[in-house]
């Protein structure tokens, strides 16, 4: 069986799409992952590896140098949401396009009359003057004139008005309850920047928190591109008239399945591991700039324990549907189920068994991640399970196909070739 699984490694390495798949990689990771870390280097003011100092008179340096000593951070604060989001709401009014982030994508929304009129009345009712003086108001640079009542009541009110414009509007626009937040602002404090640099620096050694990043960033790619590679080298042997010697019986169908699937898995988790080990030294770099302290095997931990089950989930049921119809519907299939998982609403906490693709887009944050990591273990195994279930259930799809038991391809192959025709002919008109 070893020497089989070394002949589908070998096979596989002189691909044309596993090469592709690596080039994939290696762009997604230099325009992503490294592009957000490489300020961190210590030689940079804005480094996540350099202690805070202690300014006394914080908003004196606000005004000195435009932004705040440790940074600001968004929170719901009254006196900041109601005016700042009204602003707001009018000048989207005033353009005649509104912004919603339906699965984190932008979109612009246009509304019917109807819908213009209401958001007109909110505008009014939110700023107690008409739409006209609110033209004038605009147009002398005199907003900030109008009162807006901040109590709990008026804000209760408010929230009531924004939830309706955001119902008129469309999903998560700005004035959903979860973006109204982004209207207000706070200074960030020292002791709260502290906390933040000791959890990466003392608790997680640096390279946990930049693991976890790396981790986010390349599992978008281990959630969909891998099924290329499994679709082609699967379905190449039936191209190349294989078909008779796959399922002829001179190796069994366990031995040839796992020799077939360990190979996809161990060779598309190379260029990770690869990574991992060039982002550990990059982040070695930085320390020692320091004399700080790194966790070694932090890339290497969260790219078995995280990434691989994506890619093993990826790589089985690949591998079974294309076994199985001995077409490419794997790849719509996994586009469909990586799109659901990858443009979620949040990019933290959100890790129910149908996240294929784990998302974690911070170096910061340990108190979370520790608060969500039996969730994310639960989910990690649930999908070592899915694999191992689309393996055994591709061996026993491979037994049949050799005993002549089935043939899926051959009965429903007409129905495929008129779904392409029609498709073909859709663009063709």
């Amino acid at each position: 069986m070893f020497n089989l699984f070394l002949k589908e490694c070998k096979q596989l390495g002189k691909s044309l799409i596993y090469i592709v798949f690596i080039c994939i990689t290696i762009v997604f990771y230099t325009t992503q992952y490294f592009s957000e870390i490489k300020g961190n280097d210590p030689q940079y003011q804005g480094s996540a590896l350099i202690k805070p100092s202690y300014v006394q008179d914080v908003e004196k340096y606000n005004k000195e140098n435009d932004g705040y000593p440790y940074g600001s951070t968004h929170e719901e604060i009254p006196k900041q949401v109601i005016p700042n989001a009204t602003l707001m709401m009018y000048e989207e009014h005033m353009q005649g396009t509104y912004s919603a982030y339906p699965h984190v994508l932008h979109k612009n929304v246009k509304l019917d009359k109807e819908g213009t009129k209401r958001i007109e009345e909110i505008l009014c009712q939110t700023t107690g003057k008409s739409l006209s003086e609110l033209d004038k108001l605009h147009k002398t640079e005199k907003w900030s004139e109008i009162h807006f009542s901040s109590s709990s009541k008026d804000y209760s009110s408010f929230k009531g008005l924004m939830e309706e414009a955001n119902n008129i509007i469309g999903k998560k626009s700005n004035y959903s309850k979860e973006n109204l937040k982004h209207f207000g602002v706070r200074p960030i404090t020292y002791e709260e920047s502290m906390k933040t640099y000791k959890d990466l620096i003392e608790k997680d050694k640096i390279t946990n928190g930049f693991a976890r990043m790396f981790s986010d960033f390349m599992g978008i790619v281990m959630g969909l591109f891998p099924v290329f590679v499994v679709v082609s080298f699967i379905r190449k042997d039936i191209k190349s008239n294989m078909k008779q010697v796959i399922y002829s019986r001179r190796v069994s169908s366990t031995k040839l399945i796992l020799s077939r699937y360990s190979a996809l898995v161990i060779m598309m988790m190379i260029p990770i591991l690869l990574l991992a080990c060039i982002s550990t030294l990059q982040i070695v770099s930085f320390s020692e700039k320091l004399n700080l302290t790194v966790d070694y095997f932090a890339f290497f931990k969260y790219s078995i324990g995280w990434l691989m089950p994506t890619l093993m989930a990826v790589t089985a049921v690949g591998m079974f549907l294309t076994l199985l119809t001995e077409t490419a519907i794997a790849i719509p299939v996994q586009m469909i189920w990586w799109y659901s998982s990858v443009f979620k609403d949040v990019l933290i906490g959100s890790y129910d068994l149908s996240q294929l693709v784990i998302r974690f887009n911070t170096i910061y944050d340990r108190d979370e991640f520790v608060s969500i990591i039996n969730n994310i273990f639960l989910n990690r195994m649930f999908f070592i399970s899915i694999s191992a279930i689309f393996v055994i259930a591709s061996i026993y799809i491979l037994n049949l196909k050799r005993i002549g038991r089935i043939d899926f391809y051959d009965k429903y192959s007409k129905y495929f070739t008129n779904f392409k025709s029609k498709f073909k002919n859709s663009f063709s008109k």
